[in-house]
C-alpha cells in the first residue's frame, strides 16, 4: 500500500496506525502543523515502510480541485485493497473496506444493547456514508458534499 503512495513524489500523506499517526520527515512544514491538528501522536518517520505498527488508514492532503480525479485513480490502483474516501476539508481517507464510521457506532450499539434506531448522525463527507445509512435519524451539513444531501 506504502509503495503505491509513494510513486507520487508530490503526495503528501499520514500513515495511521494503532501506536501513531505517522508522516514523513520530509513533508512540508505546513503539512505537518496541519496534520498535527488532526493526529495528537504524530511522529516523523525517515522510512514509511520501516514503521512497525499495525497500519489500519492513510490520510491524504491535495488541493479539492484534484480529488475527483484522485479518487477515480485509486479505486484502480487500490483494487478493493482499501476504500477512498473523501473525508472533507482537502482530504482522502483510504480505509480497509467495512473499517469505517458506521462498523464503530455498531459495535458500540452491540456492547450496549442498543439497536441503530436509537442513533442520530450528522455528516457532511464520503466518510460519513455508511454511517448516515445506518442511523435511524441522520443529517447533511449545509456544507455537505452533494451525495451525501
Amino acid at each position: 500500500m506504502i509503495g503505491e503512495l509513494l510513486k507520487d513524489k508530490q503526495l503528501n500523506f499520514v500513515a495511521c496506525g494503532l501506536q501513531s499517526a505517522y508522516v514523513s520527515e520530509n513533508a512540508p512544514e505546513a503539512f505537518v502543523t496541519l496534520m498535527a491538528k488532526h493526529y495528537h501522536r504524530l511522529k516523523p518517520v525517515k522510512d514509511y515502510q520501516e514503521i512497525d505498527d499495525v497500519q489500519f488508514k492513510f490520510s491524504l492532503n491535495l488541493p479539492d480541485e484534484q480529488i475527483p480525479l484522485v479518487i477515480d485513480k485509486l479505486h484502480v490502483t487500490l483494487d478493493g485493497i482499501m476504500k477512498p474516501a473523501t473525508s472533507g476539508f482537502d482530504f482522502i481517507d483510504l480505509i480497509i473496506p467495512g473499517l469505517h464510521k458506521a462498523n464503530g457506532i455498531s459495535r458500540l450499539l452491540k456492547r450496549w444493547d442498543l439497536s441503530p434506531q436509537n442513533v442520530v448522525a450528522i455528516g457532511d463527507s464520503g466518510n460519513d456514508a455508511e454511517m448516515l445509512k445506518m442511523a435511524r435519524y441522520s443529517f447533511a451539513m449545509d456544507n455537505a458534499a452533494e451525495n451525501i444531501k
